[in-house]
């Protein structure tokens, strides 16, 4: 995630980083062992801690975009549209989606 000024958010890096840890390291647990669940446990735990700190930062840019998308279906989201521009998607929906 960039923050709107362009620098890279360390809290989602760090994020990232122990997303990774967490997902790859899950299926080779061994369940019989407490040491090794209880050292699982804390890495999810601090994930699960910054997946919450993120959510709160993002809350204020996520109701914005909430109020552009709203904005964006109640003026667009029913205007008629060429029927050129509508062939065109059809024949190839992912055109806008090409560098």
């Amino acid at each position: 995630m960039q923050r709107q000024d362009g620098r890279s958010n360390p809290l989602q890096q760090e994020f990232d980083r122990l997303d990774k840890i967490v997902e790859n390291s899950r299926p080779n647990i061994d369940t019989t062992d407490p040491a090794e669940v209880d050292s699982f446990r804390r890495l999810y735990n601090r994930r699960e801690a910054l997946r919450l700190q993120l959510s709160t930062e993002r809350g204020p840019y996520i109701a914005q975009l909430n109020g552009m998308v709203g904005s964006y279906n109640a003026r667009c989201a029913s205007a008629r549209m060429l029927k050129v521009n509508v062939d065109a998607v059809n024949a190839d929906p992912n055109a806008c989606m090409k560098p």
